[in-house]
């Protein structure tokens, strides 16, 4: 046996094909001895493992995890199955360097899956014509990948920007500082440094040099904060004990009672907390301590103040604590942590403005994560040391925006998992919807193990009621994405939470709208009776506050799946509430309550009609007759008439004397669902009518821009749903053409934020349509959208989306309709989850035979990573685009039925049940 030269740190190679299959297991075992024969690898494969307690899945999907690059093995003929389909998109997530080998021995015409990795952002593959040839041409292709890469580094084509710019931040104590903290305590603290490096990234290197009991205790703490640990786990005496060697006399009693004030805010004893830290302040001004060491007793004595207010519901406006400080002659300048917490800011702007002014042909390996390690553990230390609870709290808050910046510089899957694990921690919800919104793809890439480990991490809040709330947020965010086993813990667990809520009549008022949320938007995958029947229990105990939240659930999920018992004491309680006028007067949700209930329980509904015709609003009345009652030609002609007539009043009207009306109602759009719900039949009188209001609209020089796209989208529509002969569209689009300037000239409504722009493009639109378009307009108009905001392109989506929606693209010309494509594929990668849906909902509208395999291969790749409300949209086509193309769909619906999505999984293992039922 050859000797072999010790690598300490081989490259890990996860090897994927099809398994149990003769032929395959061969290869991969060829090409494993070949890879590890070179002493720099180890290659993972599925079969060669031991007994686990774990899933097959859970092992191959966490050995993928661990891997450092991915090789992909797979045979055009045979395609790849379910766990494959797993694996790439767990790749794709993380993400993963990836290696694809495809084999066309049998079959030429390539995968659907080789088809997406086309592209500048594609995955390297290479095309084997022999099925053996996967062991050599893998190997080729991992050792010249290795070889590149270091190449690459020898030419300085991967460069570390901050390499040689980080120097040890030297520490200066003043003589300030000197009462509170020495140098020689932060520079041993390695330990405390490798747990926070921990935290923001799990490969961090920290060379353990030097520590001390001092710094043991710093990381002790630390498992508390982050929840590793109870407070009863950290032995607080033995801690005071290493402090007073460390502290002056008077100094130390003031930090012991500090951190006995921490031991009572674990234990959500804040009336004993407050007490402690009372104590604290009066020993600290006895002492003539420092007045940066009083400010921020201070500080610590008005947070837990606030927050024990915010805990019995009370609003405290100006606390003790918060006179104190507001009669302070000095601003408040903490020594060191002021210090390290600029600098901790500026290093994170540094980095942002390289990450931003960096070549395109530049790799960086940044060690930026070291220094900010560094200053968080510099700043946790000394606010441990001097009993400072709320920055050891804000431990929490700086983490956050670290993660934030490095979300903002790398796409790392774990960094997306450390800010929504603080933010959730934090529970404020406009911060989690925004960083949600602006990394959108955490969603696409979540897993039932992320969801579970930021719903444990909740577990470390030590305020049970901020941790009830950051439950419920991470419910309302994660719900879908847990496991079936993990879900039913956590639906169990939160139940009792809200069935305790309701039932105590102490409860924290602030809670209960996280948690109607929090029911909203798990009522796919909770037990509707469940929901219906909490909602019903607000109402019957009688919790005025919350009826309007537990309506709009009620509304939003109606009483179809409700069991019959649940739904008449449903409808009692609703009909209760119609007749007493104090009541339904304050409930803004109850008609839409009403009529959910009466649309999905319509039998049962006789008596809730009869109050409803005699005790509601005549506002709500006609918003009610509009959405159960008009389903006959004669009513519903009735119904658009009366708003025909309205409109042209509007036209009359608006603008007089200067005076502009916005509508919160879209009279054009409530005409179009009339029509198309109802299946009305338009007829040349009806038609001529809708389209001379809409005239008035679009040639008013008075009209809002708004109101005239409406009119707008309203012509189209008609058009393209009138089968009447005598109809005189040529007089209409006349009209429009010889008086474009009249068209063009609306009023902005400061308001409304829809502007010429987009009344052009929908002008355009209407040209389209009447086959009076000019190439050249479209060309300049299409140009122009590049330099313009997203609101300006979601408008232009959504012009095309209403044009397209009625099949007009095997009716236009096919220049028109490629350029239209090619605009929305542009917006179709665009960082704006809303840009992003309206592209993918346009394209499902312009698939034809020329254009079906560009369309389909971009909504496959959708299926892999972005939002589940992208993924739904698709899946709703499903059905539509089996009969399009069957192996592209087939590989759509197979990728759903393995998403980590519980609904997305469902629906697409409903579809391949249904395709073998059939």
């Amino acid at each position: 046996m050859k000797d072999k030269i010790a690598v300490s740190d081989k490259i890990k190679v996860f090897v994927s094909s099809r398994c149990g299959v003769e032929r395959y297991d061969r290869v991969r075992s060829r090409l494993k001895y070949l890879i590890e024969e070179t002493g720099l690898a180890e290659v993972y494969l599925f079969e060669d493992g031991l007994a686990s307690t774990q899933t097959a899945a859970q092992d191959y999907l966490y050995s993928l995890d661990d891997s450092d690059v991915c090789i992909f093995l797979i045979d055009n003929e045979d395609g790849v199955t379910p766990a494959i389909l797993k694996e790439i998109n767990r790749a794709k997530a993380y993400p993963k360097k990836s290696l694809y080998l495809f084999c066309n021995e049998k079959q030429k015409e390539p995968t659907q899956i080789q088809k997406e990795l086309v592209g500048a952002q594609g995955a390297r593959y290479y095309i084997t014509k022999s099925f053996d040839d996967f062991i050599i041409k893998g190997y080729e292709s991992l050792i010249n990948d290795i070889c590149k890469i270091y190449n690459n580094y020898c030419k300085n084509r991967l460069v570390d920007q901050e390499f040689g710019e980080n120097k040890e931040v030297e520490i200066e104590v003043d003589s300030i500082a000197s009462e509170s903290l020495e140098k020689r305590i932060l520079s041993g603290t390695n330990r405390t440094k490798l747990f926070i490096s921990g935290q923001i990234y799990s490969n961090a290197i920290n060379e353990m040099i030097e520590t001390n009991d001092f710094d043991a205790y710093c990381e002790d703490f630390l498992q508390v904060l982050f929840g590793g640990k109870s407070i009863r786990e950290f032995n607080t005496s033995m801690f005071m004990d290493v402090l007073k060697k460390e502290q002056s006399e008077n100094l130390h009693k003031v930090v012991k009672n500090r951190w006995k004030a921490i031991q009572y805010y674990w234990n959500d004893d804040l009336e004993n907390c407050i007490e402690c830290l009372e104590v604290a302040l009066s020993k600290a001004k006895e002492f003539s301590l420092p007045n940066w060491i009083i400010q921020d007793i201070l500080i610590d004595l008005r947070n837990t103040v606030n927050l024990s207010g915010y805990k019995n519901n009370e609003i405290i406006i100006e606390s003790d604590a918060q006179k104190e400080l507001n009669h302070e002659t000095k601003a408040l300048f903490y020594p060191l942590i002021d210090r390290y917490d600029k600098e901790l800011q500026e290093e994170i702007t540094k980095q942002t403005i390289s990450s931003s002014t960096k070549s395109p042909y530049t790799f960086s390996w940044s060690n930026h994560i070291n220094i900010y390690s560094d200053l968080l553990t510099k700043i946790y230390v000394i606010s441990v040391f001097n009993g400072s609870l709320t920055h050891i709290l804000m431990t929490m808050d700086r983490l956050k925006y670290v993660a934030f910046n490095l979300c903002n510089e790398y796409s790392d899957w774990q960094f997306r998992v450390l800010l929504l694990k603080v933010a959730i921690r934090n529970g404020k919800k406009e911060e989690i919807k925004g960083y949600i919104k602006l990394f959108n793809d955490v969603f696409g890439k979540m897993n039932s193990s992320d969801s579970l480990e930021i719903f444990k991490f909740c577990n470390s809040i030590p305020i049970n009621h901020k941790r009830d709330i950051a439950k419920l947020e991470a419910l309302k965010n994660l719900g879908y994405y847990l496991s079936d086993s993990d879900y039913e813990v956590v639906h169990n667990e939160l139940i009792i939470l809200i069935e305790n809520w309701i039932a105590d009549d102490y409860r924290i008022v602030a809670v209960g709208s996280y948690l109607f949320e929090a029911l909203r938007e798990n009522s796919h995958r909770f037990d509707k009776n469940i929901i219906i029947k909490l909602c019903l229990d607000i109402i019957i105990k009688k919790l005025y506050r919350f009826y309007d939240d537990a309506l709009e659930i009620i509304a939003y999920i109606g009483l179809k799946d409700i069991n019959e018992e649940l739904s008449k004491k449903t409808i009692d309680e609703i009909n209760r509430l119609i007749v007493d006028k104090s009541i339904r007067e304050e409930c803004n949700n109850l008609a839409k309550a009403i009529i959910a209930i009466r649309k999905s329980k319509k039998e049962y509904t006789s008596v809730l009609h009869r109050n409803v015709l005699e005790h509601m609003t005549n506002f709500n009345l006609e918003i009610y007759t509009i959405e159960t009652m008009v389903d006959t030609q004669e009513d519903s002609e009735e119904q658009i008439l009366k708003y025909i007539f309205e409109l042209k009043e509007r036209n009359r009207t608006q603008g007089i004397n200067g005076s502009y009306t916005g509508y919160a109602n879209n009279l054009y759009q409530t005409i179009k669902n009339i029509i198309k719900l109802n299946n009305i039949e338009l007829h040349g009188e009806l038609v001529n009518s809708i389209l001379e209001a809409s005239l008035e609209t679009v040639l008013s020089r008075k009209q809002l821009i708004s109101d005239k796209i409406d009119a707008i989208k309203m012509i189209i529509f008609v058009k393209q749903n009138c089968d009447v002969g005598n109809i005189n569209f040529n007089y209409y689009i006349k009209e429009i053409r010889n008086n474009k300037e009249l068209v063009i000239d609306g009023y902005r409504d400061p308001f409304f934020k829809k502007t010429n722009t987009s009344l052009q493009f929908n002008l355009v639109m209407l040209k389209l349509v009447f086959e009076d378009l000019d190439i050249n307009l479209l060309f300049d108009i299409l140009g122009s959208y590049g330099e313009l905001d997203e609101f300006e392109k979601i408008e232009a989506l959504k012009a095309v989306i209403s044009t397209f929606e009625n099949d007009i693209c095997n009716k236009i010309d096919k220049r028109f309709l490629f350029m239209l494509m090619q605009f929305v594929l542009s917006l179709s990668h665009n960082k704006n989850h809303d840009i992003r849906f309206y592209s993918i909902k346009a394209l499902l509208l312009m698939i034809t035979e020329d254009t079906k395999t560009t369309i389909l291969t971009q909504l496959s790749k959708r299926m892999d990573y972005d939002s589940v409300f992208i993924k739904n949209h698709i899946m709703n086509q499903f059905d539509r685009l089996l009969n399009i193309d069957l192996k592209v769909t087939n590989l759509m619906i197979q990728k759903a039925s393995v998403d980590n999505h519980y609904v997305i999984r469902k629906r697409g293992l409903d579809f391949l049940e249904k395709m073998m039922l059939e």
